[in-house]
């Protein structure tokens, strides 16, 4: 039971630290979710110095393109229930662990223009991230932990082009930033902060992030270069 526990601890910090990393980097977002109809997306992970420990979450999405089900290396590790309101709008989605017990709650806010905004608090931390979307189903800016909030600087397309991190005590900085083709689509993100990471993008035939791969030293100051690859599937054909 031990041993269980604490690799359900390890399943949730790197869910947490890959949704950070694919969130910030990649631009692969909820806009894409909605919009393109995804119906689930796979994400490996793993060093290209160690090929052979690969990590896979698989996560399946609702058709409003809400968190519906999470695999970790085939294993189900989370499922999400949702409640809507009399307009079929989400408001509220709990998420239940491999036991079947609730540990994080997402609550939906919605606004008259079309925007919103989504809290997720988890048992025992409290709020751990305050996103706010535009009408189009763009993130904004994200709040951390209560501490710190990311802002998306947008291009046109919608695209990051920076990222920006504020605190509390009112001090911005970039932390990062983007680097685009003559398709519009981003080739390379740079991470700005001390100890900084370099990311660069490919994608498969429908515009769709495929791999992320991120350069960064580690503490020994040997450079280190992970991979992740993403493959998705469509509730409907895409042309």
């Amino acid at each position: 039971m031990k041993q269980s526990k604490i690799k359900m601890k390890q399943v949730v910090l790197f869910i947490g630290s890959l949704f950070i990393s694919i969130s910030s980097f990649s631009q692969f977002e909820r806009s894409d979710i909605i919009e393109r109809k995804i119906k689930s997306v796979t994400k490996t992970r793993f060093l290209i110095a160690d090929t052979a420990n690969k990590e896979v979450i698989q996560t399946f999405f609702s058709r409003d393109g809400d968190d519906s089900l999470t695999y970790y290396d085939g294993v189900l590790a989370f499922r999400f229930v949702a409640t809507k309101d009399k307009d079929g709008k989400v408001i509220k989605l709990v998420r239940y662990d491999s036991r079947s017990q609730d540990d994080e709650w997402h609550t939906y806010k919605y606004n008259k223009n079309g925007s919103y905004s989504i809290e997720i608090m988890a048992q025992g931390a409290g709020t751990i991230s305050l996103a706010r979307y535009d009408k189009k189903n763009l993130c904004m800016e994200e709040e951390v932990e209560s501490s710190y909030t990311l802002v998306y600087v947008r291009n046109a397309n919608g695209k990051t082009e920076k990222i920006l991190s504020k605190e509390k005590g009112n001090k911005t900085e970039t932390i990062a930033v983007f680097y685009f083709d003559k398709n519009g689509l981003v080739i390379k993100g740079e991470g700005t902060t001390e100890g900084g990471k370099t990311v660069y993008f490919k994608y498969n035939d429908k515009r769709l992030v495929s791999e992320v791969k991120t350069v960064e030293k580690d503490e020994n100051d040997k450079e280190q270069t992970e991979i992740v690859l993403l493959k998705y599937e469509f509730y409907e054909n895409q042309d």
